[in-house]
């Protein structure tokens, strides 16, 4: 198994918890990647949708309610991304087809510290399997950091997968290879 300094520190149950989902990565620890190792890709990103985020942060872990996913744009996790604080996340495509995504996420009352990094195990489809963040809260699986890296993967998906046909290259012309009808056997 390849571990982040990070993971060293862990101890007990956090540990244990930890080296879990760093077997189900591949045995390699995200937050241990390197750059090379990852991509920004947005046709590698997980289909991450509102069912997905809502699976995940009201069903999964009980973070958030209902009622406050309806009104997601006053949640802390939307204002990281609408104020910025979101940076691109990167994805590695493992072995049995699931995606570590890997997101720099900035504190929201420091702008000085080390910035944090929240990481997810998602299916292709986006749904949620692991997640964890480097913040004080980000053992329990869920934070606000957690929550905003989801939020942006929805923002790019949609629009990745809603592009016009203007939007892509030679999308509108006609194909260059001719269908051609096979002969007909009347045809003597």
């Amino acid at each position: 198994m390849r571990l982040s300094e990070y993971a060293q520190c862990l101890s007990g149950v956090d540990r244990d918890r930890y080296f879990t989902k760093v077997r189900r990565c591949g045995g390699v620890d995200p937050l241990a990647l390197r750059d090379d190792e990852l991509t920004d890709d947005v046709w590698k990103f997980p289909s991450v949708d509102r069912a997905d985020i809502s699976d995940y942060l009201i069903h999964s872990t009980s973070f958030i309610t209902r009622e406050q996913l309806k009104s997601y744009k006053s949640l802390e996790s939307h204002n990281y991304l609408t104020s910025g604080f979101v940076h691109p996340p990167k994805v590695k495509v493992i072995g049995d087809s699931n995606v570590v995504v890997v997101t720099k996420v900035r504190h929201s009352q420091s702008f000085r510290e080390k910035l944090l990094t929240a990481w997810q195990l998602q299916k292709p489809d986006g749904e949620v399997v692991y997640a964890h963040c480097t913040c004080m809260a980000g053992c329990g699986e869920v934070c606000s950091h957690v929550g905003a890296a989801l939020f942006y993967l929805e923002a790019v998906v949609t629009r990745r997968d809603n592009r016009s046909c203007t939007d892509r290259e030679n999308a509108w012309l006609p194909p260059h290879s001719q269908f051609r009808l096979p002969p007909d056997s009347r045809d003597g």
